[in-house]
Parts: structure tokens; C-alpha cells; sequence
């Protein structure tokens, strides 16, 4: 008498079935998450932005520094991409800032606790997303001294301790 075994091979098939579908599901996820963390390292910190940066922190040190560091007193940060802290005639910062393709630049106070802590409770936030990412993950050690951080317009961000 032969034995039916048409249930037994449906079966192992649908179960070898399930555990390659769910192995694949697996190795996607951990694809797609190491594709975003290498997406986002290709976007913050790049050597040109760095040397961009690094121009832009020599600028500020060589101008009159007092009137950044005196806006930071009353704010978390300032503003600097439109070039009124300095002393001297705007004519070079505006050139520095359109030929590093700078949107947004601005000087924080040492401890980015508190800039964090009031992006996140406002309920607009006065930067771009990429930007706002890049404040969020900065790391909050206390440096006792300010941070310039540059957004460009390529959608990269850069930054670097003031001197």
C-alpha cells in the first residue's frame, strides 16, 4: 500500500517559503537602514564643507567677534548668513557666503542643551529639516566654546568649534 505524501510537501514547501521570505525581509531592513546611515554621512561633515567652514571661522575671529558673542547672550544662537555683525563693509562676508553656497549659517552657545531644548518645545522651527537633524544629533559635551554650523546649498551641513 504506497502512502499519500502530497501533504507532507505542501507543507515543508510552505514552510521553507516563509523562512526565506522572512530572512529577505530581515537583510532588506538592515540594508535600508545602513543605506540611511550612509546616505546621511555623505550629507554632514564632508571635507570641502569642513574647509568652508573652517574659512568662515577665521572671517568671524578676524571681525569684531563681541558683537556675535553679545547676541548670543540673549539667544541660543545668531544669525550669521546676512552679514550685519560685521564692523567693517559686508562687500567680502556677502562674497565669502556666495562663494561657499551658504543657506544658513549660524553661531551657537557652547551648550546645545539649551538650543535642543527650545527647537524642540517651539512649534516652528526656524530651520530646514537636514538642518534641525544635524542640530538634534550633535552631541551636547560642553566644549566651553561657541560652534559655527553651516547648512549649504547642495543640502549638506558642516561644523566646527569657534576659536
Amino acid at each position: 500500500m504506497k502512502k499519500n505524501k502530497k501533504g507532507f510537501t505542501l507543507m515543508e514547501t510552505l514552510l521553507v517559503s516563509a523562512f526565506i521570505i522572512g530572512t529577505l525581509v530581515y537583510l532588506f531592513v538592515q540594508f535600508s537602514n545602513i543605506k540611511t546611515v550612509y546616505d546621511t554621512s555623505f550629507k554632514r561633515d564632508t571635507i570641502p564643507e569642513i574647509y568652508y567652514v573652517q574659512n568662515l571661522n577665521l572671517y568671524l575671529s578676524s571681525t569684531d567677534i563681541n558683537k556675535i558673542i553679545s547676541g548670543l547672550q540673549t539667544n541660543n544662537y545668531v544669525e550669521i548668513e546676512n552679514c550685519i555683525f560685521t564692523v567693517s563693509g559686508t562687500d567680502y562676508c556677502k562674497k565669502l557666503m556666495q562663494m561657499a553656497n551658504v543657506k544658513k549659517a549660524i553661531v551657537v552657545k557652547d551648550q546645545l542643551s539649551a538650543l535642543k531644548e527650545q527647537l524642540k518645545n517651539s512649534a516652528t522651527n526656524p530651520f530646514s529639516e537636514t538642518m534641525y537633524q544635524y542640530i538634534m544629533d550633535l552631541s551636547t559635551f560642553d566644549l566651553e566654546k561657541n560652534r559655527l554650523i553651516v547648512e549649504f546649498t547642495n543640502g549638506t551641513v558642516a561644523s566646527l568649534v569657534m576659536k
